[in-house]
């Protein structure tokens, strides 16, 4: 329905997250695999220890605790190429109204999407929103707007997770 209404109103509509090829390269094998106007973007909005520890814990927890700290950097500069796509589909729209629809990671303002834009584009206004459950932590919660919604009964997503071994560089997929 939220796609179908974009489509109604002739809005353009695209998607903007990195290759999933790419992605999966450079969690693997890290900065050698990322393309250089990435590399350069990127470089021109590192994360503060403060945004960079966040995004290490983020990582970590979604991880269920088996990502391990060879694994992290690979890891952490395939979100940031990521949040660094997302972006730049934003700043394709060229000056008029963008919405972006990710993940809360990467909507945070601290190490997400907006935090990029802010780099790149200082004057643009933005809105942040989360979202989350009643037991969620409000209190600094790193958004411009946290949206409450109904608790849901999951099972525990961790439960019997393992994280692959890491796999050589020249392998394919």
């Amino acid at each position: 329905p939220l796609f179908a209404a974009v489509l109604d109103r002739g809005l353009l509509l695209r998607g903007a997250n990195a290759d999933i090829g790419l992605v999966r390269r450079v969690s693997r094998e890290g900065e050698a695999a990322l393309p250089a106007p990435w590399r350069e973007r990127l470089a021109a909005a590192p994360l503060p220890a403060a945004a960079q520890a966040s995004l290490d814990r983020d990582l970590v927890d979604g991880h269920c605790g088996h990502l391990g700290a060879a694994r992290l950097p690979a890891m952490r500069l395939a979100q940031r190429l990521r949040d660094a796509t997302m972006a730049q589909a934003m700043l394709d729209a060229g000056g008029r109204p963008a919405v972006l629809v990710a993940g809360n990671g990467h909507v945070r303002l601290d190490h997400g999407v907006p935090s990029l834009l802010r780099r790149l584009q200082p004057q643009a206004r933005l809105l942040a929103v989360g979202f989350g459950e009643p037991d969620w932590q409000v209190a600094g919660a790193p958004y411009t707007h946290l949206w409450i919604t109904p608790a849901v009964a999951r099972q525990d997503p961790c439960a019997g997770f393992s994280m692959p071994p890491p796999r050589p560089a020249s392998a394919p997929g």
